[in-house]
């Protein structure tokens, strides 16, 4: 396949009452020039909505929400976001995530999920770079469960992401059923203040749906689930449709972190 998990460049972590900036740290390694970093964002509230606004690092690299969901009735206040970015080449430090509340934070807490892959398309802007995408949520339950995806994919062997989160119910996140291709990649579980998850899974043939599924082990939980599929770079290097009226230097794929 294309794409290649950066093995090293990863992060997990969460927090007690984030604030409206939370530090969430450092990557674990420096992503190569043109991989693509992709966090997994929950932040919840008992005492209203909160919504991550933005995130910022160390590097300078331009960060875009690419899909998020805010579910009702879970008697608190949650939302848990899929962003991404082109990385610089430059190391990612203090990785730091903005967060609006729309009244009182309450008792909020925070969490994410990071990982960084090679192969796929630099398209910039909020969802450029998505080919399709479902998000879900669900109450008492002990699966996370995104759904099927209602388009299907325009490209073959992409890279689907399992997204995850609750609010932090000390579960242990492993893959589902429903897709038995997923990786567990990285996750953030098994506290009491937000948990997350990314898996990850080769997109198979063009014109495929997608879904993704977590369990989460002898507990139920409220839960917010996604699934995303990243569009490849352009064979031959950065997709060259990625900065319409600028020139690109193409270069082979980085191949770091395969499994």
């Amino acid at each position: 396949m294309a794409w290649a998990r950066h093995s090293g460049a990863t992060l997990g972590a969460n927090v007690a009452g984030p604030g409206t900036s939370w530090n969430a740290g450092n990557l674990g390694a420096t992503p190569n020039a043109n991989e693509r970093v992709i966090a997994v964002v929950d932040v919840n509230s008992g005492g209203s909505q909160p919504t991550v606004t933005g995130i910022t690092d160390s590097a300078g690299n331009a960060w875009t929400k690419d899909g998020s969901i805010q579910p009702a009735g879970f008697g608190y206040f949650e939302e848990l976001s899929v962003w991404s970015c082109v990385a610089n080449g430059s190391a990612v430090n203090n990785l730091t995530v903005a967060i609006s509340y729309s009244g009182s934070q309450g008792t909020p807490g925070a969490g994410i999920s990071v990982g960084t892959y090679s192969g796929l398309s630099t398209a910039t802007g909020a969802g450029a770079a998505v080919d399709i995408s479902k998000f879900s949520s669900g109450s008492n339950s002990f699966t996370a469960d995104s759904g099927t995806t209602s388009g299907t994919t325009t490209g073959a062997n992409e890279l689907k992401i399992g997204a995850g989160s609750d609010a932090g119910n000390t579960l242990t996140y492993t893959a589902g059923t429903v897709d038995t291709t997923y990786s567990n990649f990285i996750k953030n579980d098994a506290n009491g203040n937000s948990e997350t998850a990314i898996e990850d899974a080769d997109s198979g043939a063009s014109g495929s749906t997608a879904r993704a599924e977590f369990t989460f082990g002898a507990g139920s939980a409220n839960y917010c689930m996604g699934v995303l599929v990243y569009k490849l770079a352009a064979a031959g290097g950065p997709d060259l449709n990625a900065f319409p009226g600028e020139p690109q230097t193409g270069s082979s794929p980085i191949q770091g972190g395969l499994r």
